[in-house]
Parts: C-alpha cells; structure tokens; sequence
C-alpha cells in the first residue's frame, strides 16, 4: 500500500497484519481519484471507517487542507497515527477515536461542512443507507460536496430515502465504489 499521486507520491504505508482491515488497492485508489479529479483546493474530507488511513492520506497529498480519519479501533488509529507521521501530514489531520454516529455528531457541532466523505465499513456489517440518512440529518455535506462509498460488488446501496444523486458507480473485482451526491 502506497500513496498513488501528489505530495506524498510512492510513500510506502503501514498496514495491519492481520486481516482485520481490508485497505483500498493502489489500483482501486488511482481509479477513483482519476474520476473525481481535480481535487477541491484546501478540501475537507472525512474518512470515515479509515482503517490505515489510505484514503484520508491520498487527498491530503493531492491537496486537501484537512481531513477526519475516523476509526473505533485502536490498532487502527495507531496505524493512522503512524502514516501520518510518515507523510508528515500531523498539520492536516484530525484522529477521531469513535464509532461514526459519534464522529458525525461532532463534526455537525463543530458547524464544519465536508467536501468530501469517504465510506469504507466492513462488507456487510452495517447498513449503507442508515449511514448515509446520519450524514444527510447532521447537514455536514458542502452543497457540492461528493459522498464515495466503497463496498461489495454485491451489496445494494439504497438511498430512495435521502435525497442523493448517483454520479457514477463502478466495479473492480469485488469491491464497487459508489460516488453520489446531494440532490
């Protein structure tokens, strides 16, 4: 696992030893960034779910001025601890030891509009739509901001009941990226 682009390009990052977080591929990464490309200057981002922090560390090497990387595991957050430190991106990050219901709450106190959110839970743990509802209640989106979600090819992401456009959906082996948003 690697940082794809920017700043930070080809920074090799720490990743869990066992298999207990499923980091976005390189190849995945590269992907996704070319559609939302160019990246919003000095963009806030949450990263919720954030794992080793992949994610959250590719848009600050694009130029995102800061980012929430949100885990409600330890051995998580201290590998976000330590690729940030490696990237020496400590100035633009903010680490939320909490479970996402949690993490949104203080982000919507904190009256900071995201530009974009990224969503990665483990496949088929929680229910997508019931996320995307807290974002939508909290008010936490910029009005152009862009909702990504990653999750198995096989899961239907509904949100009949937010008001949320699809902008583009694609599949890669078993992991399909869902990027939508707000009507």
């Amino acid at each position: 696992m690697r940082v794809v682009s920017g700043k930070a390009r080809g920074t090799k990052l720490f990743s869990p030893k066992d298999n207990s977080v499923r980091p976005t591929t390189d190849r995945i990464k590269e992907s996704l960034f070319n559609v939302i490309q160019p990246i919003k200057k000095d963009s806030t981002v949450l990263d919720l779910f954030a794992g080793a922090g992949g994610i959250g560390i590719e848009f600050i090497s694009r130029g995102s001025s800061k980012v929430y990387f949100v885990d409600k595991s330890k051995d998580s957050i201290n590998i976000i601890k330590k690729n940030i430190e490696k990237c020496r991106f400590e100035e633009y990050s903010q680490i939320l030891y909490s479970d996402f219901e949690r993490a949104i709450e203080e982000i919507r106190r904190s009256s900071n509009e995201i530009d974009y959110i990224f969503i990665d839970p483990p496949y088929g743990v929680y229910d997508l739509g019931s996320i995307l509802s807290s974002i939508l209640d909290a008010g936490i989106l910029s009005r152009d901001g862009m909702i990504i979600i990653e999750s198995d090819k096989d899961d239907n992401i509904s949100f009949d009941d937010c008001e949320f456009n699809l902008f583009k959906e694609k599949i890669y082996g078993r992991t399909k990226l869902t990027i939508i948003t707000e009507v």
